[in-house]
């Protein structure tokens, strides 16, 4: 029911080739007891002053299966400095669905450095986050209902962001979610050459108020989407 990686202070690290399953609360598992559970990735960045910041990290051939969320925050509303020079590649993030609350595949919030790219996801499998099971009505969460709030990623306030060669299958709602409600939200965001297959939307790219457009230098090139709503989640 733990994290399987909770650094508030990760920096100059690789992990590769780790199984992360939270087994406890996989219903497609034999080791299934309860919906009780924790994110996988929970990476919080720090205030500018402090040398412990989230930078140069590393996340290659690992999986994370049926965690609730997997998280990477700084540097909105609490003054943190961003997270920086984060990759994730080749690696398997599905399952994820929360009974009480939103889910995503990867929730990221907080401005990074558009010159210099902040977040990279390269080669991935994102597979049927968000849910666990089809939505009976309402947006009820109960046993892992699919919502329209919950994606296979959910960016906020992204900037220097690229996302390259991954496949985003069946989501409960968007394969990419990116949101923004500033002037300087949304810069320097790249989505290349990936797969979205089934789930609501492929991608959807606004803000959650109305206003003048926010989004910035985005380049959405060479993707493929099929299929998207066939199933209904």
């Amino acid at each position: 029911t733990d994290k399987a990686i909770g650094n508030y202070q990760l920096t100059n690290a690789a992990i590769v080739g780790i199984r992360f399953w939270a087994h406890t609360r996989d219903t497609d598992g034999p080791h299934f007891t309860g919906y009780e559970g924790s994110s996988g990735i929970s990476m919080y960045s720090r205030n500018p002053a402090d040398a412990r910041q989230v930078r140069n990290i590393l996340i290659e051939d690992c999986v994370f299966r049926a965690y609730r969320n997997n998280v990477l925050t700084g540097s909105v509303g609490d003054g943190a400095a961003p997270i920086t020079r984060f990759v994730i590649r080749r690696s398997i993030i599905s399952g994820n669905y929360s009974t009480d609350g939103h889910a995503q595949g990867l929730y990221h919030t907080g401005a990074g450095q558009p010159v210099q790219p902040s977040i990279l996801l390269q080669e991935n499998l994102f597979d049927h986050n968000g849910w666990r099971t089809q939505q009976r009505g309402n947006m009820d969460q109960a046993e892992g209902q699919a919502t329209m709030f919950n994606h296979n990623t959910y960016f906020s306030y992204g900037k220097g962001v690229i996302f390259q060669r991954n496949l985003f299958l069946r989501a409960s709602s968007m394969g990419n979610k990116w949101t923004g409600d500033s002037d300087d939200a949304g810069r320097a965001l790249v989505m290349d050459n990936n797969l979205y297959l089934e789930g609501e939307i492929g991608i959807g790219i606004g803000g959650n108020s109305t206003g003048a457009a926010r989004f910035q230098d985005v380049v959405i090139r060479d993707n493929v989407m099929t299929d998207i709503g066939r199933a209904r989640p």
